[in-house]
């Protein structure tokens, strides 16, 4: 049975091992091709081989051994796919033969040297390793990193034409900095943490410990340490790395807390990261370019850091934020386990609390209810309590508020606990306990809290403006079911909350909290408008409130796959199109690809009753341009057209409206070359604007006119006309300060 199941295990491993032969075969092809003398490629395939072979003789070691080569191999297609796009002979040279080198000179079979008979000596034997493996994935990921800056560069250079020559700068800025010309020009120390009151902080001592441990370990001084703390939601992951931060505020020069749980959350705390250490070409809204500057900064920097990644749930995600570096330290929290393989390097689970800590822990945040001396009855109380609850950090917490709030004994709680437990069928663990918790802690609110929870729910769970709410109720705060931050005036709810609050409101509830969140967000959420005709003024507003926009966007799209799920309103979709005109004017298009197509699916289910044509028009005119930035200008047109037969058709006309479509459809024939078409449209488009009149309107509609009428000239080589254009459009620009439009 032990052999047969030895034998699968090594069919599978060999089997997984196959999928990256190809890449393996057609990089030692270009390695061979690319040196000026002839050379043999098969001791490469020799050692491969001798490799497998002596895996397969040692019980588990194939499947060690084949997952190391499967993620080689994922490197080496990422260098075949790179060769391909970036035309840089002589550096893709160098980056091979380095790659050929690394990947060679540590493949050695080393566990062979001894005997392999005891199980503790093989293990032993992997340690070494594993750490030359961990070594050539850093030597290579160095390799790598500059032919991505040089692909980065090479796709940069390919717009220049359209004036992106800031972009093409920095990048090629970037691109000198060597170790030897970095320069580092951060402002420190630097501490990002979010709000936390440290008197809740308790226990955990020990995995504190154990981190510090693995940190400060001297095994490998010139490596990143990573840890992850990983377990059930709510039992105090966060909690444990927050207040392991705050004990290392002395000892480092920057700790950073990074929100992960969304694509949107992880880019958006990499901007704060960069704007906080004031790294030289930080942008507010390019996202894109302040994580590589970051990444770089933290690769360059002597400086020692902490980076905290917080409620990671994607590995692939969290991959592309990685730091490569010879140093620092990378704590991570989340639920699932499989980040202990790649990248992190280890973990510890973090469990409940036992009865007993769990009992000290309530008592520990009742510290202002009760005497120092309780009573017997009292102290077993908090002991059973802790019992029923299993131990849970988030539930003992909910707990302790609703006995302060409601000025209870210990005894007096338990008690009603557990008649409101015995009302629930079946088994009690913890599952059904914590589903007493959160009906007590739900069923306590008056209308006016729910209501507000409701819209918590539907929001992403951190960094919720203060501002979003007319009044902060103290009961939701006293009851822990949301924290303020007073400094940065900004809310947040611990994602179990949010999640057990929508399974507590029924149907009717969900479909009120859905309305309310969406009203309270359209009046905050800043809105295009014909006259300014962009929100570049007000992108910080925007950035405020985009995640939560995406999480409802989320919430919308995920319910309506189910048979009764959560029906959209016009303000939704209107909403969603003011978020679209965001993410375009800071070339977020994939998120943008995503709002669009969820916009359009909201408008579809619409009653007809309620379906506004002019917002179809606005849909189709963003799907347009989303497809436009992403090199699809006819299917970019098409819907360009769509919108303007519909804007066409209308009764009145929206003349504005119609020459900004119109505009947009000689923007994208222009990028599909059909330079005389895309003249036709821009005068259509002036003609239209002039139609439409308005003194404020036609400033600002005149210097986009000349700008668009200009390059359009430009194109069709009328070069004098199109000068003239572009300056006029310049000094009307200059006039009204529009600094977007100017640069």
């Amino acid at each position: 049975m032990q052999k047969r199941d030895f034998a699968r295990s090594t069919h599978q491993a060999l089997a997984l091992l196959s999928l990256s032969l190809p890449h393996y075969t057609e990089f030692t092809q270009f390695f061979a091709e690319s040196l000026s003398f002839q050379v043999d490629t098969s001791v490469t395939w020799g050692m491969l081989q001798l490799i497998i072979e002596l895996s397969t003789q040692q019980q588990g070691a194939i499947t060690r051994v084949a997952r190391m080569l499967k993620v080689i191999g994922h490197k080496v297609e990422l260098f075949n796919t790179y060769r391909e796009q970036v035309p840089m002979v002589r550096q893709m040279k160098e980056a091979c033969f380095d790659v050929h080198a690394y990947s060679c000179e540590r493949n050695e079979p080393e566990w062979n040297k001894s005997p392999i008979d005891a199980e503790a000596a093989i293990e032993a034997l992997w340690k070494p390793l594993a750490r030359k493996y961990k070594l050539t994935i850093l030597d290579i990921d160095g390799a790598f990193e500059r032919i991505e800056k040089l692909s980065q560069l090479a796709s940069a250079q390919q717009v220049k034409q359209n004036a992106h020559i800031d972009e093409v700068t920095k990048l090629q800025r970037f691109l000198s900095l060597s170790s030897e010309t970095f320069s580092d020009q951060a402002k420190l120390p630097c501490v990002i943490l979010p709000p936390a009151k440290t008197a809740r902080f308790y226990d955990r001592d020990n995995i504190i410990a154990r981190i510090d441990s693995h940190f400060e370990t001297d095994s490998n001084p010139a490596e990143l340490r990573s840890l992850a703390l990983w377990g059930l939601g709510g039992v105090g992951k966060s909690h444990i790395a927050l207040k392991y931060a705050h004990g290392k505020v002395k000892e480092l020069d920057a700790i950073l807390w990074i929100y992960s749980d969304t694509p949107v959350a992880i880019a958006q705390s990499f901007t704060v990261i960069a704007t906080r250490l004031q790294l030289p070409d930080t942008k507010p809204q390019g996202h894109a370019e302040n994580r590589i500057l970051v990444l770089n900064w933290l690769q360059q920097t002597s400086s020692k850091w902490l980076l905290v990644f917080d409620n990671v749930e994607d590995s692939e995600l969290l991959l592309e934020y990685w730091p490569v570096s010879s140093h620092g330290h990378a704590l991570v929290t989340t639920r699932n386990h499989s980040l202990l393989f790649e990248p992190v390097q280890t973990g510890v689970e973090v469990f409940c609390f036992d009865r007993e800590a769990g009992s000290q822990f309530l008592l520990h945040l009742l510290k202002m209810d009760v005497i120092k001396d309780l009573s017997a009855g009292e102290t077993k109380s908090a002991i059973d309590l802790s019992e029923k609850l299993s131990g849970h950090a988030l539930a003992i917490s909910q707990m302790a508020g609703l006995i302060h709030r409601r000025s209870w004994s210990i005894t007096e709680f338990l008690s009603i606990y557990e008649d409101n437990l015995k009302k629930k069928q079946g088994p009690h663990g913890l599952s059904e306990a914590l589903d007493a918790v959160w009906q007590l802690s739900f069923e306590s609110l008056d209308t006016k809290c729910s209501a507000l929870l409701g819209v918590l729910s539907y929001v992403s769970p951190d960094s919720i403006p203060q501002a979003f709410f007319s009044e902060v109720l103290e009961d939701l705060l006293v009851l822990a079911l949301v924290k303020r931050d007073k400094e940065t005036r900004t809310l947040s709810v611990h994602r179990l909350v949010q999640m057990q609050f929508k399974y507590f409101m029924g149907p009717t509830d969900q479909q009120q909290a859905f309305y309310n969140t969406t009203l309270l967000l359209a009046n905050a959420f800043p809105k295009d408008d014909s006259i300014k005709g962009q929100l570049y003024d007000r992108w910080e507003q925007c950035r405020l409130y985009l995640q939560h926009v995406l999480s409802l966007k989320n919430i919308c799209k995920g319910d309506q796959l189910a048979t009764e799920g959560i029906k959209p309103n016009p303000e939704f979709c209107e909403l969603l199109n003011s978020c679209a005109r965001y993410l375009i004017e800071t070339a977020s298009y994939e998120e943008l690809t995503d709002v669009v197509k969820t916009s359009l699916s909201a408008f579809n289910s619409l009653e007809s009753s309620r379906k506004d044509q002019s917002q179809l028009a606005i849909i189709y005119n963003q799907n347009a341009l989303s497809y436009a930035h992403k090199g699809d200008f006819e299917l970019g047109e098409k819907f360009l057209r769509y919108a303007n037969d519909i804007i066409a058709m209308a009764t009145p006309i929206n003349l504005e409206q119609l020459s900004w479509n119109e505009s947009n459809l000689g923007n994208v024939t222009a990028a599909a070359k059909k330079y005389e078409q895309a003249l036709e449209w821009q005068v259509k488009a002036e003609n239209t604007r002039r139609r439409a009149g308005g003194h404020d309107n036609m400033i600002r509609a005149s210097a986009v006119m000349n700008q668009n009428m200009g390059r359009s000239l430009y194109l069709l080589g009328r070069f004098e006309e199109a000068h003239a254009r572009l300056k006029t459009a310049l000094q009307q620009l200059s006039e009204s300060q529009n600094w977007a439009m100017i640069a």
